[in-house]
């Protein structure tokens, strides 16, 4: 946003709440609803503005909550033992996840705050663009990675979840003036196992990082392949993707300007 609060940039998908609700964020963080907190950040010039989903942590507070009332009605040592063991337990958990999420993606939240800072001490608008444009693809990253370790904790994520992964990511990709596009053909009720949407998800940021900033088209067609999923992502760039790391699964090839990412996992069978 610029200095007079007019939208100038968004995360693809995102839904910008009301001018006076974002100027409310230089005071401090916003509880919007039971399940999300907006922030923001002044910059120089203009503002930043991020939607952060507490869903998980609000509801561990309610079922911390729930729990609490109930005890307090009851006089029973054991069954307030058993209880409290079981939200602290359960809390624990949560906090695994979050630990989790964190250490999954320290290396974006790493080149995050390198790619602000560089966007901070930029002059140049044309180049400050682009360092904008790569933070909203890393943090899209950052944001979708952290949903599929909560959602596939049970082992299993659907693919409808895994397409919301890319659709986000791809429109990101856009605000770098890339053409994207997605052949997707995964039925939303297949039931992946998380660790193949994991690596299918993973090989495509490594492509993508690996090319950033100079990225001029991104297409990516996911489909089964018997008994497993096949993907390829076709990236063009002039960056050297050949060095990039990726899972042990993937295989990575050139056709004049155009890097071909593709791999195969299980596929796993069976519907959420």
């Amino acid at each position: 946003m610029d200095d007079d609060w007019n939208i100038r940039y968004s995360s693809g998908g995102a839904m910008p709440p009301g001018t006076e609700l974002l100027k409310k964020t230089e005071d401090g963080v916003l509880q919007t609803d039971g399940h999300t907190l907006l922030k923001g950040c002044r910059l120089h010039p203009g503002h930043v503005v991020w939607m952060e989903d507490i869903s998980a942590l609000a509801s561990v507070l309610a079922e911390l909550e729930q729990n609490r009332d109930e005890l307090s009605y009851k006089n029973e040592p054991e069954m307030e033992t058993r209880k409290t063991e079981l939200a602290m337990s359960k809390a624990q958990e949560k906090n695994r996840l979050y630990d989790a999420s964190w250490q999954a993606t320290a290396k974006q939240n790493k080149l995050l705050h390198e790619t602000l800072d560089a966007y901070f001490s930029e002059s140049e608008k044309s180049r400050k663009k682009e360092l904008l444009a790569t933070a909203a693809v890393l943090c899209a990253y950052i944001k979708r990675k952290g949903n599929l370790i909560f959602v596939g904790d049970g082992d299993r994520v659907t693919a409808q979840e895994l397409k919301l992964c890319f659709n986000e990511s791809l429109g990101n990709a856009e605000l770098l003036k890339a053409d994207c596009c997605m052949d997707y053909a995964l039925s939303d009720e297949t039931a992946l196992p998380t660790q193949s949407a994991m690596c299918l998800y993973d090989s495509y940021e490594s492509a993508i990082e690996a090319a950033l900033p100079d990225i001029s088209f991104v297409f990516l067609r996911i489909r089964e392949d018997g008994e497993n999923i096949r993907a390829i992502y076709s990236i063009v760039s002039s960056r050297d993707l050949s060095a990039a790391v990726f899972p042990k699964e993937v295989n990575v090839a050139r056709d004049d300007d155009t890097w071909i990412v593709s791999l195969s996992v299980p596929k796993g069978g069976g519907r959420l």
